[in-house]
């Protein structure tokens, strides 16, 4: 009974450097990607082979989902998660809000920022 068991889970597969090679550059025309500099296209070809090794082990394992190649295979989970998780405003929109929110800043007559009056005590009455 135990091999039955061993031969349902899917083995890890074994890739040469030629095949890791060929999924990099299908997919980096699939993805439109280019980079700036033999180096920086060999250092981003390291991280796209770690990111398939662990794509490959998951998928090996006993999983209700699997794991795939996509855009984010040529990022390390480090550069992922500061590019993409969570909301950094731009700088320019930053510096507005800052500039809004400022004692005497805001708009031409000095004003700043008014928020819209909105509500029933702000509504005329028909009495």
């Amino acid at each position: 009974m135990a091999s039955e068991s061993q031969s349902s889970t899917p083995s890890i597969p074994i890739r040469t450097e030629s095949e890791m090679k060929t999924l990099h550059e299908e997919w980096l025309i699939k993805h439109k990607k280019s980079y700036k500099s033999e180096e920086e296209k060999e250092e981003r070809f390291k991280i796209f082979k770690d990111n398939l090794k662990y794509i490959d082990e998951h998928n090996a394992g006993n999983h209700s989902f699997q794991l795939g190649l996509n855009i984010f295979s040529d990022l390390t989970n480090e550069e992922y998660r500061s590019t993409y998780l969570g909301f950094k405003p731009p700088p320019e929109v930053d510096n507005q809000r800052q500039s809004d929110h400022s004692v005497g800043g805001g708009d031409e007559d000095g004003e700043g920022y008014q928020p819209p009056k909105v509500g029933l005590a702000n509504q005329e009455t028909s009495a």
